[in-house]
């Protein structure tokens, strides 16, 4: 295989991956197709400017510790060194706010598929001020770039990541007592006569396992544990000034935020791939009783 080949099915593996895991599309096109192509180019820009604002906000913490100009390469990762940190922490923030967007995106989809039409629950989906939709939408992405600009401020940033935590945990429990609120009422299951009867059915219970089988509330708990020494860490150094404390605390923050975006990730992978299968299933069986 020549390499101009290898080459080519590494770049489509490359955009398929960037499609299903930053823009969230379940079947993501191939770029040596052009009309694919195209897609690809399409949902590249917006994106790139989108995160540019937070790329922006590492680059401008590691150009705050000035170093000298003659520096070598060694030389200048260890005058950089104690900016490395925040500034890492001002992309994860940004990759956070970015797949949390692909969440909510995700999940109104699925909403949409658990009730019939006649009989969803009157706050189900209905209309709400758009202008209040969009301060929501805006507060969300301001929150998110103060957070990023702040992470050189360590008990600023752990304190506002700790205060969103546990927003995080009580939305989360919100959501799964409202769930079953839903799903234990009859007036609300589908009817067997309804043409989506299956695909509804199964929708549910996939988010039924998703909801009971996955330990939420216990993964944001330690989340928010995780972020709590961090603070504590960070107010210890902000008054002892020892060096280690900062470093530590840095590093709890970093790793608390990043392996749980990662198994939030794959849970929510396990739980789209389920859905696919079972709406799958439900179509097949659909086609089978219309013939």
């Amino acid at each position: 295989m020549p390499i101009r080949d290898h080459l080519s099915s590494a770049l489509n593996a490359a955009a398929r991956a960037y499609l299903r895991w930053w823009i969230g599309e379940p079947n993501p096109v191939d770029i040596r197709d052009p009309r694919g192509l195209l897609r690809f180019l399409q949902a590249l820009g917006p994106n790139i400017v989108e995160m540019a604002v937070f790329f922006g906000a590492a680059s401008t913490i590691i150009n705050q510790h000035a170093c000298a100009e003659d520096l070598s390469t060694w030389g200048w990762l260890l005058c950089k060194r104690p900016a490395i940190p925040p500034a890492v922490l001002a992309v994860i923030i940004g990759a956070i706010f970015r797949f949390s967007r692909l969440s909510a995106a995700a999940e109104l989809v699925i909403a949409d598929n658990l009730f019939s039409e006649s009989r969803r629950p009157e706050t189900w989906g209905s209309a709400k001020d758009p202008i209040g939709i969009a301060l929501q939408a805006i507060a969300f992405f301001l929150t998110y770039l103060a957070i990023a600009w702040l992470a050189g401020n360590l008990v600023a940033v752990s304190g506002l990541l700790l205060l969103v935590a546990c927003f995080d945990w009580n939305t989360r429990r919100i959501i799964k007592k409202q769930m079953e609120k839903y799903f234990e009422d009859e007036a609300f299951d589908p009817l067997p006569n309804d043409a989506n009867y299956l695909s509804i059915s199964r929708c549910r219970d996939v988010v039924r396992w998703y909801l009971d089988k996955k330990p939420h509330l216990q993964k944001e708990a330690l989340k928010v544990a995780g972020i709590a020494v961090s603070f504590l860490l960070a107010v210890a150094w902000d008054r002892c000034n020892h060096s280690w404390m900062r470093t530590l605390s840095y590093t709890i923050l970093i790793a608390t935020l990043v392996v749980n975006e990662v198994v939030t990730l794959r849970w929510r992978s396990e739980r789209d791939r389920r859905l696919e299968r079972n709406v799958e299933i439900a179509r097949k069986r659909l086609k089978e009783v219309g013939k």
